[in-house]
């Protein structure tokens, strides 16, 4: 036996069905599908063919060297002050995301204006920052976007990518991620090689020292770098290993129009044809 307040409910569904039903019949759905369709691909063409802004793309390819450092009983202390870093993927990792962290970007930032360049109103609309006073939070989901360090599992490389509207700051961006990494290398060597010393040697051991005041003269170097910085990929070269420079773009790889353009016609014409056939659907049970 029903509920009254499943009869309700039944009679609700029933109008809401006469209704669109109604809708339906008065409306001449496959032309209205076909108008919006037209018009959103049209859009689309417009956009990515001519309002876009070109976006250069500048590649870096960096890796940090795999450690030789030995773990027997009869280990060469000389070995342990002259080792390098090591070099496996948790090491290439680490350095990632390093170099992708918030840090890092407030330091680009305050470096080349980053805020300033990506919000520049001469870009399009709809690729570039809308302020350059966006939250902290919205500014590195939009670095992120523009940014990115992928790791190459079978050469063991990071490679670097980054974009900008004109090939000169895009290049820029690269080479400082470049000597950051290199400086994050330099500390992670010398600490790396105090910290194997310790398992032989007491704090107090020159060796242990040594390394100490090494440490405290690098981490002067980077402060007095960062506080002044000079022109990018001007760090001397150090445990971090540069297979390619940061490159010059001549051409902008972004965005991709004809591929965008494609892809968007083509969600367009398969979302155009779902609701044609569910159109089709609700009339048929209508008859």
């Amino acid at each position: 036996m029903s509920s009254p307040s499943d009869s309700v409910s039944s009679r609700a569904r029933s109008r809401i069905s006469e209704r669109m039903q109604g809708w339906l019949a008065s409306v001449s759905v496959p032309r209205y599908i076909t108008y919006v369709t037209v018009i959103a691909c049209a859009l689309a063409v417009l956009y990515w063919g001519v309002l876009a802004s070109d976006r250069y793309v500048s590649e870096a390819r960096i890796v940090m060297p795999r450690s030789e450092v030995s773990s027997a009983p009869s280990l060469d202390l000389g070995s342990l002050i002259t080792s390098a870093v090591g070099g496996g993927r948790s090491d290439q990792l680490l350095l990632r995301d390093f170099l992708l962290s918030v840090d890092n970007l407030n330091r680009l930032d305050k470096a080349l204006d980053l805020r300033g360049h990506y919000s520049d109103t001469q870009r399009d609309i709809l690729s570039r920052m809308w302020s350059k006073d966006v939250p902290q939070e919205w500014f590195y989901r939009y670095f992120l976007s523009r940014v990115s360090i992928d790791y190459d599992d079978y050469a063991g490389v990071l490679v670097i990518h980054a974009q900008a509207y004109d090939p000169k700051t895009a290049q820029a961006i690269g080479a400082m991620l470049v000597d950051e990494g290199e400086r994050y290398a330099l500390m992670q060597d010398l600490k790396t090689r105090r910290n194997q010393l310790l398992r032989f040697l007491a704090p107090q051991a020159p060796a242990i020292a040594d390394l100490d005041f090494q440490i405290a003269a690098a981490e002067k170097r980077i402060a007095e770098e960062r506080a002044n910085p000079a022109t990018p990929g001007s760090v001397s070269p150090t445990k971090l290993s540069v297979y390619q420079a940061p490159t010059l773009p001549e051409y902008p790889l972004e965005p991709r129009r004809i591929y965008n353009i494609a892809i968007f016609i083509l969600v367009a014409l398969v979302i155009a044809g779902i609701v044609r056939l569910l159109a089709a659907i609700v009339r048929e049970h209508k008859d």
